[in-house]
């Protein structure tokens, strides 16, 4: 079923008169071009490589503008857990825009201690990681000619007290289109090069703001999906991997550029291979009525092995 007729029905049953969407990319469409007054904020983006062997055409995702879209069509869809690519996620006025630029925020950030993996807490997999600095990472992974074989990337949970001067409480991505209908739950940061990302996993509802960057995205409905801990690079080029999920039919895609907030909803499983050199924020949220009733996901088995399930309770 079209996202196009998801999006009339959700809008729909919630007492809403439907309106159009523009949708992202759709066949022969291409993907969104990068906004001219975005850039790429200084972030080295290489060329060829990954960008040339990853299509950027497609796009299962709909894709709303905040400047035209209701915060009451972006809260239905949440409830009714359809995932969406939000343009204008992140306000041109924002002043994240600034801060997460590679100048101002290496300088700001130079000696904050990160923990680098081939997977986002890959120690708790049982992977290879490291700690170092932020600037040593910037040089290592992100500038050098010669980085690791395997690339890594940086996600680290943040909060209100220490970490990167852009999330102090006043520097926090929490939308006001969001705040009233939900209580955030963790807030994280990252940063990865070109082949860097996460592998298939899954959690409570999440929105991924990117500031500069772009990101492919691999989605699975609930039902679909398992917790893997495969770098998601080479899990693009395995047989076993996208070829097969993308033969399966069971696979959503799509690119999200600078400055789109993107929402996976909760139980969907998610993988995302970074494009270009990608910086910005993730958050995990619990929308109020969910917190009435204490749904949640509950971890069934353990994550570091391959496969592994969750499951709802109430």
């Amino acid at each position: 079923m079209g996202h196009d007729v998801i999006a009339d029905r959700i809008l729909t049953h919630a007492g809403q008169k439907p309106t159009p969407v523009e949708r992202f990319g759709g066949a022969g469409e291409g993907v969104a071009p990068r906004e001219a007054s975005v850039g790429t904020g200084g972030w080295k983006q290489g060329t060829g490589g990954i960008r040339d062997s990853v299509d950027t055409t497609r796009c299962d995702v709909e894709r709303l503008d905040l400047a035209t879209t209701s915060r009451g069509e972006i809260i239905a869809r949440i409830r009714h857990g359809v995932p969406f690519i939000l343009k204008g996620g992140v306000p041109k006025d924002h002043k994240a825009w600034a801060t997460f630029k590679k100048e101002a925020f290496v300088a700001q950030n130079s000696g904050l201690e990160v923990t680098v993996s081939k997977i986002p807490y890959g120690d708790q997999f049982g992977i290879f990681s490291k700690r170092t600095s932020l600037n040593k990472y910037v040089r290592m992974a992100i500038d050098s000619k010669k980085g690791p074989k395997v690339p890594v990337y940086v996600f680290a949970e943040l909060f209100e007290s220490h970490g990167p001067a852009p999330f102090g409480k006043e520097g926090l991505l929490f939308p006001s289109w969001l705040s009233k209908n939900a209580t955030q739950t963790s807030y994280q940061f990252y940063l990865g090069p070109p082949g860097s990302g996460a592998p298939v996993h899954f959690h409570d509802n999440a929105i991924n703001f990117l500031m500069y960057g772009r990101k492919r995205w691999f989605m699975f409905r609930p039902g679909d999906t398992n917790y893997m801990r495969t770098a998601p690079l080479s899990w693009f080029h395995a047989e076993d991997g996208y070829k097969r999920a993308k033969e399966e039919g069971t696979l959503v895609e799509c690119v999200q550029q600078p400055g789109e907030a993107i929402f996976v909803p909760q139980a969907w499983g998610h993988g995302v291979l970074n494009i270009e050199t990608s910086i910005g924020a993730a958050m995990e949220f619990v929308p109020r009525e969910t917190r009435k009733t204490g749904q949640r996901l509950s971890r069934q088995t353990n994550p570091s092995q391959e496969g592994a399930t969750f499951s709802l309770f109430t």
